[in-house]
């Protein structure tokens, strides 16, 4: 969600709807199709418009790679525990793979790019 406001700086995406859509983006394939259909009926956002996802991906890694420490706590949907939210701490490497995937599923083009 921080990526997508800072690439916008605010002007394209409410925080809201930044939110809205990092959280589409980390459920499971189970729940992203119900959850797409409710944002649809509110009027939300379920996909990134008006910027690739390369873009929003490179914000990111920008902002991981400014970080001091080794590891960074995200926020991750675990559906094997029956769809709890939990905070995982990973290095900064897997954290990028995670958003990777995350933002390709809400972006059209990146999920081709050699990066993720």
């Amino acid at each position: 969600a921080a990526a997508i406001e800072g690439y916008f700086r605010f002007m394209n995406y409410s925080s809201g709807e930044a939110l809205a859509l990092s959280l589409l983006a980390a459920v499971d394939d189970k729940r992203r199709e119900p959850l797409s259909r409710i944002y649809k009926a509110l009027g939300l956002p379920v996909m990134l418009q008006d910027v690739s996802g390369k873009m929003i991906y490179k914000t990111l890694c920008d902002r991981l790679d400014k970080y001091s420490k080794d590891f960074i706590e995200i926020v991750d949907f675990d559906a094997a525990s029956g769809g709890r939210w939990v905070i995982r701490k990973v290095d900064l490497d897997a954290a990028k793979k995670i958003f990777a995937k995350r933002i390709a599923l809400i972006s059209k083009g990146f999920e081709d790019d050699k990066t993720i």
